[in-house]
């Protein structure tokens, strides 16, 4: 109870600093309807916990729950300040609906909804649902492109954000391409890479394809970080892990060379102060120059809430909250917001006692994912520009809700499974691809 305590504290004296310092809202019912919308946030994330922390006397999950409730509260006072201004009659039933408040309403229905699957039932473990894992992200990737009318992060299949409906899919896909029993290898050598492995190479590398299609800049990043690591684990053979290198490094130059969403990312890496002077690069190459020019005048201690302003950053609440959090706050604030996501990345990454291998690989990808985003984020924000949120803390119901509460619910029914326990059904161990 002491860290429920002191996170509720936290939450109460972030409140205070955050509507204390923002300068006010015009007219002073929207105030009043903010403070009330921040308040409501903080209480349910209060109780949440609370209820989390009286329930697991074993102290499984709630730290990491404790965790996400930090980030949350940091959310909350990040939107507070970059409320967006209205104009003429206010309608707050529609500032409601698209309030921070109903976002984590469906973060805490979309995580119960994956700790049931994961934890009291075998759905999740059966051929026809691991196909289809393997099945949407393709049909995504490449009808979003068809279907949507933008592209890059903000593409949109079905309402939701492509990003998060791969990546949700892609964590049990991958672990059911890496729980297959490697009996079938190449040239019939057991120390060349096997079979299985190939094929999950393949179905990634038609990902990479659509994703180049679709200008997903970001997603491309987390899969091959993703997808990289697990591969350089479960393969044995160094030449086969050479020929993964220098074909991802060819892709990579031809993606650069040709697509033109990713080329001027990197352009703006490697020459910020050039970019800023094209205008269809000025904006995004602020984000780089912002640090290096201002970082004198933010000091140590930032300018206060609410101070920067969405004429450098549009994406104040998403992908550049760290510069936000950095300049309205304090650089100590950065560092806290980034411990505080390694604590729940360490969480992601614990690995229950008991797991089958499918479930070890499920939750071992529901770590590289929180990680990746996380760090990404961070890449974003200092070089070169991603697009990426942060977990929990950046705006975002397609990345929080759909993807990250679903990670987090995964790993919580995986770690709530009671040692032991097991359900009547084949193990995957013993499939051949």
């Amino acid at each position: 109870m002491f860290m429920w305590m002191y996170s509720f504290l936290f939450s109460i004296f972030l409140f205070l600093w955050t509507t204390t310092g923002t300068v006010g809202f015009s007219p002073e019912s929207y105030e009043k309807f903010l403070k009330g919308e921040y308040a409501a946030g903080v209480f349910l994330i209060a109780v949440v916990t609370l209820l989390v922390c009286r329930a697991d006397r074993h102290g499984k999950v709630k730290q990491g729950l404790l965790i996400i409730g930090v980030l949350l509260n940091i959310g909350l006072s990040a939107y507070y300040q970059c409320a967006p201004p209205v104009r003429g009659d206010v309608s707050y039933w529609k500032l409601l609906k698209d309030s921070y408040l109903f976002e984590m309403l469906f973060m805490f229905l979309t995580f119960s909804a994956a700790f049931m699957l994961v934890r009291y039932t075998r759905i999740y473990r059966t051929r026809v649902f691991n196909y289809l894992a393997m099945l949407i992200p393709v049909i995504c990737v490449f009808g979003a492109r068809f279907f949507g009318k933008t592209g890059g992060s903000s593409l949109r299949f079905c309402g939701i954000m492509i990003f998060a409906e791969v990546l949700l899919c892609y964590s049990f896909a991958a672990a059911y391409f890496c729980s297959l029993s490697a009996n079938r290898y190449v040239t019939g050598n057991p120390g060349m890479v096997s079979y299985n492995l190939i094929a999950f190479l393949l179905w990634v590398f038609l990902l990479y394809a659509g994703c180049i299609v679709d200008n997903e800049f970001g997603l491309i990043l987390v899969l091959l970080c993703c997808s990289t690591t697990l591969f350089f684990i479960k393969c044995r053979n160094r030449f086969s892990k050479f020929l993964y290198t220098v074909a991802s490094a060819g892709g990579g130059l031809l993606a650069v060379t040709f697509v033109r969403h990713i080329s001027d990312r990197v352009k703006i890496f490697l020459d910020p102060a050039g970019a800023y002077s094209n205008p269809d690069l000025k904006q995004q190459a602020e984000s780089m120059l912002f640090l290096f020019r201002h970082w004198r005048e933010i000091g140590w201690w930032g300018n206060g809430p609410g101070h920067l302003s969405a004429q450098y950053f549009p994406n104040r609440t998403t992908d550049h909250l760290l510069i936000m959090l950095f300049d309205n706050g304090s650089v100590f604030l950065v560092m806290g917001v980034i411990f505080v996501g390694a604590l729940l990345v360490r969480f992601m990454l614990t690995e229950p006692e008991g797991l089958s291998v499918y479930d070890k690989n499920l939750n071992l990808i529901c770590g590289f994912l929180t990680g990746g985003i996380m760090i990404l984020n961070i890449v974003s924000c200092t070089t070169i520009t991603i697009g990426i949120p942060f977990p929990f803390v950046s705006k975002g119901a397609s990345i929080n809700c759909v993807l990250l509460m679903s990670l987090v619910g995964i790993h919580t029914g995986l770690v709530c499974r009671q040692k032991g326990e097991e359900y009547d059904y084949a193990d995957l161990e013993e499939e051949e691809f």
